[in-house]
């Protein structure tokens, strides 16, 4: 017969088992928690059930994680010498905030050492997940959100997570499968990340002047998107205002890997593919100091032709220059545009920067040119167009080399 013990909070007297445990999960997390009702299962396997489970982010009474259940199965030998460790975790409808806070970050900026405390604080409590053999967690919901821009707070939220993680402590690593939806105008999306965490090793110099090295986690695997609505993204990572006419949904897949960097994680975007309606995108994207206050990007991409006009209702001329859309609309530019190269970059502070360098190629192109304009079309180009720095009003211009020329 199976022996059950309940412990609630509405018991009279010192309830000292729901104390232990709660004192065991909180010292194991580094993270205060709230539960509304602890149940031990001893039989058929010892087990904790804890129901209504608030986790608090650290130093703080904002909740990193809620859930309605959080099911754990303990160790038996660790449990008799009072120490609590699990062996297989379940969570069931959780919700998961993430958040970026604007006064952390610029205390980060002001110490020089951006992102460092966050980055250890994330990977310490990931490596404390690691004693776990199994987890899972299901019907979640995870909300994203960013305090740290300067145009006001951006916000993102997914639905219907799903993931499991599998420890194999022999190969000190761990097989990871995280899935989500979103419900946007453009129907439902789906983001699928799978593959393999493992230990690896960042090099740091310490202030003393005596190097150091600390131990932290990478990530290595596939990343698949589908029918992501590209104004909902535009508007969480982009410059704001996000123009009215963006519109169009995401369809990628790509390898990614994710890796220590001098400061916070530098991420890579492999044998990328994508699909932005009409547009047919390939390349490789890189990120650099995730987890810091002002994270770089870099996205070096080739373009299949495409009608100009079909290309600015998913890539905004005004992100270019602004400009730009007065120009293109007084001079009737249209043609058929290939990507042959190009590369963007930019920080998430500042949004997107113009195209350092690339190449393009128009074809059966159209414009009125000349101070009194005239029609000019049919022209075909190829050339390589490449950024200035600022030099009074002719920066404004675009500046093209046409090697046949």
């Amino acid at each position: 017969m199976a022996q059950l013990l309940v412990f609630s909070p509405y018991l009279t007297g010192d309830d000292y088992l729901k104390d232990f445990f709660l004192q065991q999960l909180e010292q194991s997390i580094g993270r205060k928690i709230d539960v509304h009702r602890i149940k031990l299962v001893l039989f058929p396997r010892i087990r904790l059930e804890l129901t209504q489970v608030a986790i608090h982010d650290r130093n703080s009474d904002d909740v990193l994680l809620s859930a309605k259940k959080l099911d754990l199965v303990l160790r038996f030998l660790p449990l008799l010498r009072k120490q609590v460790v699990g062996k297989r975790l379940l969570i069931e409808e959780p919700t998961l905030t993430l958040r970026r806070n604007r006064e952390r970050a610029l205390e980060s900026t002001r110490s020089g050492r951006p992102g460092g405390s966050a980055d250890q604080d994330a990977v310490q409590t990931i490596s404390r997940i690691f004693r776990i053999r199994e987890a899972a967690l299901v019907n979640g919901k995870l909300i994203i959100i960013d305090d740290a821009r300067p145009d006001g707070t951006r916000s993102m939220t997914l639905e219907s997570v799903e993931a499991s993680l599998v420890i194999r402590a022999e190969r000190g690593q761990a097989d990871l499968h995280v899935s989500a939806g979103h419900a946007g105008g453009k129907g439902l999306s789906t983001i699928s990340l799978a593959g393999t965490i493992s230990t690896a090793q960042r090099q740091t110099l310490a202030i003393d002047d005596s190097s150091a090295s600390q131990a932290t986690l990478q990530f290595d695997g596939t990343l698949e998107v589908a029918n992501l609505n590209l104004r909902e993204v535009a508007d969480f990572f982009g410059p704001r205002p996000v123009p009215e006419h963006l519109q169009g949904a995401v369809n990628m897949h790509s390898h990614v890997r994710a890796v220590p960097g001098v400061a916070g994680y530098d991420v890579v975007l492999s044998d990328l593919s994508a699909n932005l309606e009409q547009l047919k995108l390939t390349g490789q994207a890189s990120l650099s100091g995730l987890l810091t206050p002002q994270p770089t990007f870099a996205f070096t991409f080739a373009a299949s032709p495409i009608q100009l006009s079909q290309l600015l209702t998913t890539v905004p001329a005004e992100w270019v220059h602004p400009r730009l859309p007065a120009i293109i609309q007084d001079r009737e530019i249209d043609g058929i545009l290939e990507v042959v190269s190009a590369t963007v970059t930019g920080a998430s502070m500042a949004g997107p920067q113009l195209v350092d360098d690339g190449e393009f190629r128009v074809k059966q192109g159209q414009a009125l040119i000349g101070e009194k304009p005239y029609p000019c079309q049919g022209f075909d180009r190829g050339g390589i167009g490449r950024s200035r720095p600022p030099q009074g009003v002719e920066s404004e211009r675009t500046l093209w080399h046409d090697p046949h020329e």
